[in-house]
C-alpha cells in the first residue's frame, strides 16, 4: 500500500514545509521509494510499494509535458484491457499512467471508467486545479 500527499499553495516556497518528513511519516505505507514533484502551485509527494511496474511505475508520475502530475495509491481492475481500447502509445506497465491519459482523454469523467478500489491526487497545472477521488 502506497502513501500519497500533496500540498497546494500559492507561496509553497516560503512556507517551510518539512516535505521530507511528510515522506517520512508515510514510510510505513511504502517503502521502496520515495518522491517528490514539484508544480509552482503545488506539491505532490508519493511514497511507494512496488508492485504493478516496479521500474518504471515512479511516482509521482506526470504526463509527457509535465503539466498533469499524479500521485496515486490502489488497483484499477482490468486496467490492461482498457489500456488496450485507448489509442495511445503508453510508456509504462502501470495503472498510474492510465489515469494520466483517461484525465486527459475525458477529464473528471475519468472516474466513471474506473473499476477498482484506489485514491489519487492529481495536478494539472494549466488550470491550477486539484482532483482528487
Amino acid at each position: 500500500m502506497c502513501g500519497i500527499f500533496g500540498l497546494v499553495s500559492t507561496n509553497k516556497n516560503n512556507k517551510g514545509y518539512d516535505l521530507q518528513n511528510m515522506l517520512q511519516v508515510l514510510h510505513h505505507r511504502g517503502p521502496d521509494e520515495k518522491n517528490l514533484y514539484s508544480f509552482n502551485n503545488c506539491i505532490l509527494g508519493h511514497t511507494r510499494l512496488s508492485i504493478i511496474d516496479p521500474i518504471s511505475g515512479k511516482q509521482p508520475m506526470t504526463d509527457v509535458g509535465g503539466n498533469i502530475g499524479l500521485t496515486f495509491n490502489g488497483e484499477i481492475y482490468g486496467y490492461k484491457s482498457i489500456k488496450s481500447k485507448i489509442n495511445y502509445n503508453f510508456n509504462t506497465e502501470s495503472d498510474t499512467e492510465l489515469l494520466l491519459v483517461l484525465y486527459k482523454k475525458f477529464g473528471l469523467k475519468m472516474v466513471k471508467r474506473l473499476p477498482g478500489m484506489f485514491s489519487f491526487g492529481l495536478w494539472d497545472e494549466k488550470k491550477q486545479f486539484l482532483f482528487c477521488a
